[in-house]
């Protein structure tokens, strides 16, 4: 019982009340807190997390955080009361089973509820209660049941591995974790004799009855499943072992124990932990700010969506109305809701499923105080402020700024906007300031503003007018971002998270690390096509946005036939990420392709051009819907919108493009197969606008050689080619645009095929070379 407080008030004491952590070898990466938890781990920690919110609905995190410690604490004096039955004395027992709940995984699950820690009580119960029994045991288990249980075993995990499910690996990975060598060791000894009051029987049968049972449990479930058992077996080898060797031992034992426990305890990354669940609550708390019944947050199993659903249920209309699951939100979007996508996994996921995506507006980020306020010791902070926004910083931001170094003397002065916190602080020229520029190199242990404060990394720090940019190691880590941007780092230089925004009332990114910022809203539900395996079904009223989504519910194949108008026959693409468990595209006839799943799955194809007519067959149930080729719709709002070719545009190219190059000097370009070509758009707003092409021509013009624009096949104008690269600018009308995906048609009567006059050279048909574009309104 003793050992049980001793963990509940470890974890009530010391473990972050801000946010749970998800399980990581040492310090947890920003991927850790978006890993989805699996299914049957999702559940228990589903379960852990309902029953804090219900007995302190006003503190759901902290409860929570205390049912996984009492869960923990309990499934401690369950093992201590077992190992007292193993032989060894009670002070003997509570520190092993201290040690068991020091190691890194049954340490996490006790300071987290997205841990096991229920099913460690209940194997740990079930361990308890086998050898507490007075009834006599056999010292060796029988040939018979031994058998048994060996081939269920055998056959249970040859199962798994044939489904590609099976977790034997990463369950035995995170055992040895958990025991060490030491552990280890002590597990060798026990298998040949035992004194006869030991229950072997009864354990050895009910490790491998454990085994059998959790054997479609994830490994983490698994494994907090296995280790109460295993170290009831360490445990019994060190009551051998204090017993054969007599007086000496047992205080000998306390002292290796003892420093046992102390040597687990320091592994944990305390300091690190409170960095990120300070950032990570900061970032939740402006989310679920955001949240409504018209605007739910879309989640999944993972850290971050557990603290954000926790947050969101304190509301009075709760978790229910606010919340929507990532397989529940196309619905949602069908209903007229508005469902707000926070990862990059669901807007890659939501974007093939019927529903089509844009920016948020309003920004949904913390504000300057709240950041800075509430971040714990030990977070080195630099900032980079433009002067525009600088100069709508309150005297309330100021403060907060001087807290984490500002030089209080360049508050307000026309030089703070250059680098809050590292302003002035190197000299000798490294610091080069211009009219509308400033730009600051910081190496590591330099100090950092007021505090003297060490930067534990190399920074490059620049700020003008109204945007920022931030350099870490030589990488650009914040491009052209607009106001200004603060940059957090823990003492041994691990970036921790960065915030930014041009309103220092909206501080926005991602939860942790140097991702980018994935932010979504649904703005409409696009047309969807229910599809039985073996039937045909027609495509028809879904390829005219350019893109189509297709998922299945499990393994399987589908294969898309397409007629092109004419004589098109551009190939369609993949749009989704190609990964080992995604589906595989290969071409079929024609502009057809065939797509295999190795599992249920969702995938993107990019048409790239008019479609006459598509159909469908696939050997699995699934959905065909509409989608738009890009991930957002272009808005002006906040000014022009320029776009340089790359190969990250494929979705803008429709019809009638040769695939990106690359030339040194002066960036990727694409040219035109043939006369006419289309770019594709999606538009937030039909407005009027200006639209401007870099465009170059494939030779020298004739003086009747011309560009012409078509959008949605309105005519928009011809432009005389000319003879070098140049911008060719359009006035479109609002009347020719539509909400939503555009096609503009850019045609020439210039083309040339370079084989044609020089042998060996380009035997490609080349018409306009084109290396960007942009958008801007055009009362601006």
């Amino acid at each position: 019982m003793v050992a049980g407080i001793a963990v509940l008030v470890t974890v009530a004491l010391a473990a972050p009340h801000d946010a749970w952590t998800p399980h990581a070898v040492g310090p947890a990466p920003a991927t850790a807190w978006e890993a989805v938890l699996p299914g049957a781990q999702a559940t228990i920690a589903s379960w852990q997390v309902t029953l804090g919110r219900i007995l302190a609905p006003a503190v759901p995190v902290t409860a929570a955080l205390l049912v996984a410690g009492a869960c923990a604490g309990l499934a401690t004096a369950l093992l201590a009361s077992a190992l007292v039955h193993a032989g060894l004395s009670p002070l003997l027992a509570g520190l092993l089973a201290l040690v068991a709940a020091a190691a890194p995984l049954s340490a996490w699950q006790a300071s987290s509820p997205l841990g096991a820690a229920p099913l460690a009580v209940a194997t740990a119960f079930t361990l308890w209660w086998l050898t507490s029994r007075n009834t006599p045991s056999p010292r060796s288990p029988g040939l018979r049941s031994t058998m048994g249980l060996a081939v269920l075993l055998v056959v249970a995990e040859a199962t798994a591995r044939l489904r590609q499910e099976s977790t034997l690996a990463d369950t035995l990975r995170l055992v040895r974790g958990d025991l060490g060598l030491p552990g280890l060791v002590l597990l060798i000894p026990w298998l040949g004799g035992a004194p006869a009051s030991v229950p072997r029987r009864r354990v050895w049968l009910g490790l491998a009855a454990v085994a059998l049972l959790t054997t479609p449990l994830p490994g983490p479930v698994r494994a907090a499943a296995l280790l109460p058992w295993t170290w009831w077996i360490a445990g019994a080898t060190v009551a051998q072992l204090v017993h054969e060797r007599g007086t000496p031992a047992p205080r000998w034992a306390v002292v290796a124990l003892a420093a046992w426990v102390a040597l687990h305890a320091a592994q944990v990354p305390w300091g690190h932990q409170y960095q990120q669940a300070a950032l990570v609550r900061s970032w939740a708390e402006a989310v679920t700010a955001r949240a409504s019944a018209q605007t739910p947050i879309v989640t999944a199993s993972t850290a971050r969506d557990a603290l954000v659903s926790a947050l969101v249920s304190r509301t009075p209309d709760g978790a229910a109305a606010r919340l929507v699951p990532l397989g529940g939100a196309a619905a949602a979007s069908a209903e007229g809701r508005h469902p707000v996508v926070l990862s990059a996994h669901g807007q890659g996921t939501l974007r093939w499923q019927g529903v089509a995506l844009d920016d948020i507006e309003g920004g949904m980020g913390t504000s300057v105080e709240r950041l800075l306020d509430g971040l714990p010791r030990g977070v080195v902070t630099v900032a980079v402020i433009a002067e525009e926004a600088a100069r709508r910083l309150t005297p309330a931001h100021w403060q907060s700024l001087g807290r984490v170094g500002l030089r209080l003397a360049d508050a307000g002065q026309a030089r703070a906007h250059a680098l809050v916190g590292v302003t002035g602080a190197r000299v000798g020229g490294l610091e080069a300031a211009q009219a509308e520029s400033v730009r600051l190199d910081v190496q590591p242990g330099d100090p950092l503003g007021r505090l003297e404060t060490r930067s534990p990394v190399d920074l490059r720090l620049e700020a003008d007018i109204s945007h920022v940019n931030v350099w870490l190691r030589g990488q650009p880590t914040i491009v052209r971002a607009p106001g200004l941007a603060l940059v957090f780092f823990s003492t041994r230089g691990d970036l921790l998270a960065w915030r930014s925004g041009p309103d220092p009332e909206h501080l926005d990114g991602p939860p942790l690390g140097d991702g980018v910022l994935a932010r979504s809203q649904a703005v409409t539900a696009l047309p969807c096509l229910d599809i039985r395996p073996g039937v045909e079904s027609s495509l028809a009223a879904l390829t005219s946005m350019g893109a189509l989504g297709i998922s299945l519910t499990e393994a399987g194949r589908a294969e898309v036939a397409i007629t092109r108008p004419g004589t098109a026959n551009d190939a369609v693409r993949l749009a989704t990420p190609t990964t080992p468990e995604g589906p595989v595209l290969s071409a079929g006839p024609g502009a057809g392709v065939s797509l295999t799943f190795p599992a249920a799955g969702v995938a993107g194809l990019l048409l790239r051009g008019p479609v006459a007519q598509a159909v469908v067959r696939a050997s699995a149930p699934g959905r065909v819907c509409g989608a738009w080729p890009m991930l957002h719709a272009i808005s002006l709002a906040s000014g022009p919108v320029t776009m340089a070719v790359g190969p990250g545009l494929e979705p803008f190219f429709g019809r009638g493009w040769h695939d990106v190059e690359f030339e040194s000097g002066t960036g990727h370009f694409r040219w035109m197969a043939g006369a006419s070509a289309d770019l594709l758009f999606a538009l937030r707003n039909a407005e009027p606008l200006l639209f401007s092409v870099d465009i170059q021509g494939p030779e020298a013009p004739q003086p009747d050689d011309t560009v012409h624009l078509a959008i949605n096949g309105h005519d928009a104008g011809l432009r005389p080619l000319r003879p070098i690269r140049g911008l060719y600018e359009w006035r479109v009308d609002p009347a020719h645009l539509m909400p939503g995906p555009n096609t503009f048609t850019l045609t020439t009567t210039r083309t040339r095929r370079p084989i044609e006059r020089q042998p060996g050279a380009d035997p490609r048909l080349l018409g306009l070379l084109v290396r960007g574009w942009s958008f801007r309104a055009a009362d601006r």
